[in-house]
């Protein structure tokens, strides 16, 4: 029995390691090249480019320079380094080079937020394909896949997903390394950004259950506060030398706060109910596991629970603002519920018999958000944006409720532009459709401003784009680029191929129950 439990550990983690890298390879197949120009990364790529120089200055005998630090602070630029440096060292002082390589951290993160789901959720179900669909869904039928390229909130969903994990998703050695990473864990996750702040009651959550499984030690609860209560200082020096009054964003907050606690609870529920923003939009097949908490919270209450404080902290912080969702792909503030509302899912299922034909409704939506994931990693976010300014719409209630500024929409008809182009055809296609006015157009209303999409129609993967001299690379290299992500996608569907393969085998010689 011990020889065969070994036996399948072995097998387990060959096949972790393979599902990893199948998905890390597909997740490469698509990147756009470069990290700049998503979001804040630009703040990351000068930060950590100046650390890279400044370690390679004293190297050599230099002084340091001063390191402008970004609105969050130092901690994601010092997780970055290690790539930074790589590009330090083979193409000198170049952002550009630095955004090329720094492409690979959230594509990495992801991949090991989802390959802990996958632990975490054949721990719970007992099947391992049953598994490999739930972590492999989250994986590309939700908003992380467009986040892989976008960038955001990667870092602080991992770093939740670690810590949830260390406390609830397997046996607690409660050794001092266990307890230290642990505790890192739950400071990344409330330092890294400025909203970490609305994770305080998911991470004391875990901090009561890990302290409560593995033995009520005052050291080690001094040890975890400690970490936390020093990264987050220090973090909070860092991203105070960014914000006017050195305030590390407080008064940035105090500035966009509802003025009304109604406004609030609509937009908590405009989280799930907004045309253009809702969860549901852009990650379907969460709305399987609102109905099955009460079927989890029997059999893994823990897990309900620490889900229920991250969704209700994070919606809670947010609805008090103006900008509850921006510009960017979805409600990109609850990215870190995704994992623990899939684990709320897998918990659901984990206490009774896996039956495939009971799982059809779990296909179809994750196939339906693959397809809207695939809209959002196919075309830059940026692209509707841009669009709305040059239409003078660009407003937070547009981009929030205006149906016509709908993003899954608006990627689609660029998805479509671009496909026609492909075959020759060039015909305009213009954008936003008229508003409808109630009755009559007033006289005096301005007049619409339409865009001819044709503009903004160009794809983000560099597998399907075309070489142009702003890409600082010669035609000849970026035909090797083009030909090393068409192999990577090959490998990625190759490897899933493989992986499911492996699950079956797995499933059919192991009729195990869960645990």
């Amino acid at each position: 029995m011990e020889k065969t439990d070994a036996s399948n550990a072995k097998i387990l983690q060959r096949f972790y390691g393979l599902f990893f890298l199948a998905l890390t390879l597909f997740y490469l197949a698509l990147t756009p090249g470069t990290i700049e120009g998503q979001g804040y990364n630009r703040e990351n790529l000068i930060a950590v480019n100046q650390i890279a120089t400044n370690l390679f200055n004293v190297a050599t005998g230099k002084s340091p320079n001063a390191v402008a630090w970004t609105r969050h602070g130092f901690i994601e630029p010092f997780l970055e380094l290690p790539l930074a440096v790589v590009s330090r060292a083979l193409f000198g002082d170049s952002v550009k080079w630095a955004g090329r390589l720094l492409i690979f951290q959230p594509i990495l993160a992801t991949s090991l937020l989802c390959t802990l789901l996958l632990i975490w959720a054949h721990r719970l179900t007992g099947n391992l394909r049953l598994a490999t669909v739930l972590a492999g869904g989250a994986a590309l039928g939700t908003m992380l896949w467009p986040y892989v390229y976008i960038g955001l909130e990667t870092t602080q969903s991992l770093a939740l997903m670690v810590a949830a994990y260390l406390a609830m998703g397997r046996e607690a050695k409660g050794s001092w390394p266990e307890t230290l990473l642990f505790g890192l864990s739950c400071a990344v996750a409330v330092a890294v950004k400025l909203n970490g702040v609305f994770l305080v009651p998911a991470i004391a959550f875990l901090i009561f259950a890990y302290l409560g499984r593995t033995g009520w030690q005052r050291p080690k609860l001094f040890g975890i506060a400690a970490i936390l209560v020093l990264l987050y200082a220090l973090n909070h020096l860092a991203k105070a030398s960014y914000w006017k009054g050195a305030d590390a964003g407080v008064s940035y907050y105090k500035d966009i706060l509802v003025g009304s606690p109604l406004t609030a609870v609509l937009q908590a529920c405009a989280y799930f109910g907004s045309s253009n923003k809702s969860l549901f939009l852009f990650c379907p097949v969460l709305i399987l596991s609102f109905p099955t908490l009460g079927k989890a919270w029997k059999s893994h209450p823990r897990i309900v629970m620490f889900t229920v404080l991250t969704l209700g902290g994070l919606i809670g912080g947010f609805s008090i603002t103006r900008m509850w969702a921006d510009e960017t792909w979805g409600p990109r503030y609850l990215h870190a519920t995704i994992a623990p509302l899939m684990l709320c899912l897998a918990a659901a299922k984990s206490a009774i018999r896996i039956e495939w034909k009971r799982e059809i409704l779990t296909v179809v939506f994750l196939v339906a958000g693959f397809a809207v994931s695939l809209l959002g990693s196919f075309f830059s976010y940026d692209a509707l944006h841009l669009a709305a300014i040059k239409t003078s719409q660009a407003t937070l209630d547009t981009l929030q409720y205006d149906p016509r500024w709908n993003h899954v929409q608006f990627n689609w008809e660029l998805m479509k532009v671009w496909g026609k182009g492909q075959f020759g055809d060039s015909q305009p296609k213009l954008w936003p459709s008229p508003r409808h006015w109630w009755f009559e157009k007033p006289e005096d209303a301005p007049p619409d401003k339409i865009v001819d999409l044709r503009e903004f129609a160009d794809p983000q993967p560099l597998l399907a784009q075309q070489w142009r001299p702003s890409m600082l690379v010669t035609p000849r290299v970026f035909l090797w680029l083009r030909g090393i992500s068409a192999i990577c996608l090959i490998a990625g569907i190759l490897g899933f191929g493989l992986t499911w393969r492996q699950a079956s085998s797995f499933d059919r010689n192991n009729r195990t129950s869960p645990t």
